[in-house]
Parts: C-alpha cells; structure tokens; sequence
C-alpha cells in the first residue's frame, strides 16, 4: 500500500505518496491520469480503513458495535496504533512487537460493549496469553490466532507472534514494471496499463523495464530509434545510450526460467496508425522505415500452459474463450487479442473445472468438482459459490448438458456405460439413468438434432453413433467422420 520500493506503479498510493510527493491522498491516481488534480482529496483515503480493518482487524460482530472483534495482523510492522470511534466510546488500540515477534497490545474497551482479541501466532499447540499480567486461557482459531473475549475497560494483552501471516489476505503479484520517457519520465505501470500518450503527437525517447517476480530470470527490450536503428539488447532496468531520438518500434523478450513460464505481450501506439496488433516474445511492434514515431506502450505478462475454456459468458449467444491458470481464470467476450473483459479466482488449483448455463439466464458460468461435490457459481465472480451440491462418486466421469430442454445445464455422471441423469441442481439420486453403448467408448453431449435437449454421442475410432433421445438402445444415427 505505501511501500517505497523501487517502483511505484501510477495506480498506487505509494506513488502518491513518492512519486507524486504529496502528503495526503490526491484526487486522481495521478498528474498522466489529471493534469489538474487537487493534492487533497477525500476519494483516495480507503487505505485509512484498510489500517484499522487490515492491520487490526477492527470490526464489528453486532450492531452499533456493542461487541465487535481485534484481529491484530502486524505482518512485520513494529508498531502501530489506532483510534476507532464508535457510538459507544472510542476504541483505542496500539501494539509493539519484541524481538522474538511476541505482541503486546494495549486496547480500551468502550463501556457495554465486549471485544473478542485475536493475536496471531505460530504455535498452534499454545493455549493461554497474557491478560493484564495473568496466564489467561485462550482459543485456537483457524489454527492462526490466539482469541480471547473481553470485557469493558483498559487491557494490556501479551503473547503470540506478529509475524505469522494469515496468507488469506495476502496476494503475490508478478508482473512486468515499465515507463517511457517522452518529455519526462512517466510513472512505473504495470498489467497492461499505458505508458506514454495517445493524441498528444508526443514522441518517446526511453524505454526502461524490470521483471518483478519470484521466478529465476528477467526481461530485456530493444528500441528502433530514427537514425540509428536497432539498438543493443537493455536488461532489468537498463536505459539505452541514445536520448535523443525518437523510438519507432520495440522488442521486447523474457529470460531464464521466466520465458518457460510467461509469454510477454505488448503493443506500441504509432503515429497515423494508432495501436499496433499484439505481439509477443521478441516480435517487432511498431514500425521501421516509415519515420512514425512511437507514442505510447503496454505490456503484460500471460502465463503459458492454461487450460482453454469456451463459453457464452456474457449472454450474446455467442461462444467465446476463457483461459485457467490454476485458480485464476480469465474471460474474454470476443475473439480480438486483447485484455481480457472479466479476471476473476475461484476455486483450487487442484479443482476439476466445469462450464454450464446453471440457472438458465443465457450464460455460462464456472462450477468446480471436488470429489464428488460440486460448487456452482451464476456468475462471473469471485466468492462463494451459489449452489454446493453432492453427487455421484469421486470416481465417475462428469458429462454437462441441458438434458430436459429447460434451458440450464446440469450434470451427468458415467460409470462404464451407464449414465445417470440429473434435471436440476440439487443433490439425491438421478432424475434418470440410461445404458448406451460400450465402457471403453469416447463420449460426447450435444443437441444433435436442434431441439433444445442435450443427448449423447458415443465414439469408437472414427464411428460416431449419435442419440436424439436420452434412453438406452441402438443409436439413432451413425456416422463416420
């Protein structure tokens, strides 16, 4: 939030704070998003809450908080203090950490009101923390925190270790960092934002980019520039030599064990021609022997190996793609190559991931399988799921279709060459259950025959036998395809 590092992307408050030098929050981002901006501005003050819901978890558990929680999460900050007012009374609050990471936390209770403090710790086997000088037995939560309830009044309590993270609330982002210089250097952006201007007839004359990630490796780029050329490879940071020509085109690649995990996509925005096509991985975006100059950049970074999803997801009627990294999936609403329209997690990694219209609304959204048990989302979302069902066995094959006409899709489970049908989203026995073709056949769903019922086809070889109805017996049609 205001680390001072060595970059600070335009949308951050630590750029706010160091690369904008301002002492309060700004009214845009900042001076490339608003020339104009106020330095004073109430819209940028959410990291405040962040402090006292975040880094102590002030929340409240009941109305007007008469009891409320103190879920202390240092993360490595020393020290810190806060003041929470309340209909009640003013929650005070302020820590210090020792060397060993214990914490000791002085609180002010409102009166009538009770707080349930939580200390991280990394000892799950610990049961008791200090209370105002006494041993005082205490809750092992979520095998994180030490929990115990107070009363009204001043407390001192002691123990735990500040520096156990609860890894929930934290997320590790790995991208490309970069800017430009056209008549000055522009802030860091990352994940696809631009760097430059468009419609300002503004040349750039520097590229500068550094890889921020965990994995072994590291980025270099190379400029075309009017005169000169193709300039030397720049690496993880480097500036090229030549400041006073203007970049028509740029390279840009991943090294070491980096290019085995990501492609790197960039465009370049040209004079006349506006923004170039994407590229990726060392291919030229731009232009060469034309004399346009180079007027903006973005660049992301796309992990390689996904899995490939499709589906209507945004109800056009219209079947797009979806990529899965992990939980990670990332939705796109047409088939143009660029960012994509919806990013969102759910789920584990180790999910089996399906794809239906679950509710009937005409899009098709996400439901991961565990086991036998199923998670239904109705929209593009992160969150909880929307229905949790159990079906089935661990080890059966899963088959999705409409299988009623009714305009959702539900599940199918395939033990060898029997198949139990379900008409709803709902746990219990199958609606229906059929017995088709072989236990070594490839199977597929489908509406074979366009009357809004999902029914199946059976494949040996290149022999497809199709059924129109869902019931057992010969095939309605084969084919040989």
């Amino acid at each position: 939030m205001s680390d001072p590092s060595t970059y600070e992307g335009s949308h951050t408050w630590a750029n706010m704070l160091y690369g904008a030098g301002a002492t309060i929050t700004t009214e845009a981002w900042d001076s490339s998003v608003k020339t104009n901006m106020s330095y004073s501005h109430a819209w940028g003050s959410a990291p405040g809450t962040w402090l006292v819901t975040g880094l102590f978890g002030i929340t409240p558990t009941s109305g007007g908080y008469k009891t409320f929680d103190v879920r202390l999460q240092p993360g490595g900050v020393d020290e810190a203090d806060v003041t929470v007012p309340t209909l009640r009374g003013s929650i005070n609050a302020s820590y210090t950490m020792d060397g060993d990471g214990a914490v000791t936390l002085d609180i002010t209770v409102p009166a009538n009101t009770q707080a349930r403090v939580l200390i991280p710790t990394e000892n799950t086997s610990a049961s008791s923390l200090m209370v105002d000088g006494i041993s005082t037995e205490s809750e092992l939560v979520d095998d994180l925190y030490l929990s115990v309830t107070l009363g009204s009044g001043e407390h001192t309590i002691y123990g735990g270790s500040g520096i156990s993270e609860d890894s929930s609330e934290l997320k590790q982002t790995e991208n490309v960092v970069y800017r430009t210089y056209g008549t000055s250097w522009g802030s860091y952006e990352t994940d696809g934002n631009l760097s430059g201007s468009t419609g300002q007839a503004q040349a750039l004359y520097r590229l500068q980019m550094v890889l921020n990630t965990r994995t072994d490796g590291g980025i270099r780029y190379s400029t075309h520039v009017a005169t000169y050329g193709w300039r030397d490879w720049c690496y993880d940071g480097e500036v090229d030599s030549v400041t006073d020509k203007m970049i028509q085109a740029v390279k840009i690649e991943l090294t070491g064990n980096a290019a085995d995990r990501w492609d790197v996509y960039y465009r370049v925005h040209c004079q006349t021609y506006g923004w170039t096509d994407w590229v990726k991985n060392g291919e030229m975006a731009g232009t060469v022997g034309l004399s346009k100059r180079a007027e903006a950049i973005e660049v992301v970074l796309v992990e390689k190996d996904g899995d490939a999803l499709a589906g209507d997801w945004d109800g056009d009627g219209t079947d797009t793609l979806g990529m899965r990294y992990g939980n990670v999936y990332y939705f796109k609403n047409d088939l143009s190559l660029t960012y994509a329209d919806a990013v969102l997690s759910y789920g584990k990694k180790t999910d089996e991931v399906l794809v239906g219209d679950w509710d009937g609304d005409g899009v098709d959204t996400l439901c991961v399988r565990r086991g036998n048990v199923y998670y239904f989302k109705n929209t593009i979302s992160s969150g909880a799921a929307d229905e949790v069902i159990t079906y089935g066995r661990t080890a059966d094959e899963v088959l999705v279709g409409d299988w009623d006409g009714d305009g959702a899709d539900t599940l199918c489970v395939r033990r060898g060459n029997i198949y139990y049908f379900k008409n709803s989203i709902l746990s219990g026995s199958a609606d229906q259950t059929v017995t088709y073709g072989r236990s070594t056949d490839e199977v597929l769903a489908g509406d074979w025959d366009g009357d809004g019922v999902d029914t199946l086809t059976v494949r040996r070889e290149s022999v497809f036998y199709i059924k129109n109805m869902i019931d057992s017996g010969s095939a309605d049609r084969v084919v040989s395809f």
